[in-house]
């Protein structure tokens, strides 16, 4: 509760003199300030001097503004001493609350303290499963490595086995197949020999029979290249070369069977004839179609592109200039 919130002033006049009580404010601190004898003295020396009655007056009036004085300080003690004991009342609530508030936070703290042990406590078990579960993938992450290093090097001694057994079959095959080539070639050798000896005896016995000695040396000497083929045919040189040969004859004739089909294709989608037909068919087939893009060729006895062509005979005139050029 404040005492005084602003100025009290309190203005009597007289004949002589004006009392002012009242309060102001300092500068450097709230301070009360009446006004005193002096300032009352001042005034009396500058009025008039009183007469009796006057004078009578204003001692009469001086003593009632004693009194109101008196009065008014009795107030603002009384108003001071409710203000002290109602900042007491303020402070004690104040402490007594800043207690509750104090003893408040000490128990939250306390229950947040313990929920946190709590939480703690179940983190460290969580942190305790997550370290298990880790060291158990661990183990078994060890163990799959170490199974499939073990495979691994299985895998390995095996494909170093297999390599080794491919390489001494290789060098087994080298061998027999230089033996073979020495028996071939000592086969081939006799019989060049017993053939040259046969055609010389026959020469000096029968000069007039070279004719037929002629053909029965090449029907030998086929019969002997059709024996020395036929036993080379049964190596695995002779047969890989006959299923080469094989291979080759199914491509040939793959390749002519795609040739027919492309020059049947070609003949069909024809149609700049008479009425719409091909000029590649009938009993006098055209040598060249230039709406179609394709010309007869010659060498290849087939249909082939009008540009083909043309880098054909080009190439062929260079060679020609080039021969010409040369001689």
């Amino acid at each position: 509760m404040r005492v005084l919130d602003g100025l009290e002033e309190v203005y009597r006049q007289d004949d002589s003199a004006q009392i002012r009580i009242g309060k102001s404010r300092d500068t450097t601190a709230n301070k009360v300030r009446f006004c005193m004898s002096g300032e009352v003295i001042q005034t009396k020396q500058a009025a008039p001097l009183p007469t009796q009655f006057s004078l009578f007056a204003w001692q009469t009036r001086e003593k009632e503004a004693e009194e109101q004085r008196r009065v008014l300080l009795q107030r603002i003690a009384d108003l001071e001493s409710d203000e002290r004991l109602e900042r007491e009342d303020i402070i004690s609530f104040s402490l007594a609350q800043l207690n509750g508030v104090y003893s408040w936070f000490i128990s939250a703290s306390r229950n947040q303290f313990k929920q946190e042990e709590a939480n703690l406590l179940q983190l460290n078990i969580l942190e305790e499963q997550v370290s298990a579960r880790i060291k158990l993938y661990e183990a078994e992450l060890e163990e799959r490595e170490e199974q499939l290093k073990e495979a691994a090097r299985r895998a390995w001694k095996e494909e170093m086995l297999q390599r080794k057994e491919l390489e001494e079959e290789l060098a087994r095959r080298a061998e027999w197949k230089k033996a073979q080539e020495k028996r071939l070639s000592a086969a081939l050798t006799f019989i060049v020999v017993q053939e040259k000896d046969a055609r010389r005896e026959l020469e000096a016995e029968e000069p007039v029979d070279f004719v037929r000695l002629v053909e029965k040396e090449k029907e030998d000497r086929v019969a002997a290249e059709k024996a020395a083929y036929e036993a080379w045919l049964a190596t695995p040189e002779g047969i890989a070369f006959e299923e080469e040969n094989k291979k080759k004859e199914k491509k040939r004739e793959k390749l002519r069977k795609q040739r027919e089909a492309e020059q049947k294709r070609i003949i069909a989608a024809c149609r700049h004839g008479p009425g719409g037909s091909s000029v590649f068919a009938g009993d006098n087939p055209a040598d060249k179609c230039f709406s179609c893009g394709f010309i007869w060729d010659e060498e290849s006895s087939l249909y082939i592109p009008v540009n083909v062509a043309g880098k054909r005979k080009s190439s062929a005139l260079l060679l020609s200039i080039a021969e010409k050029k040369g001689t």
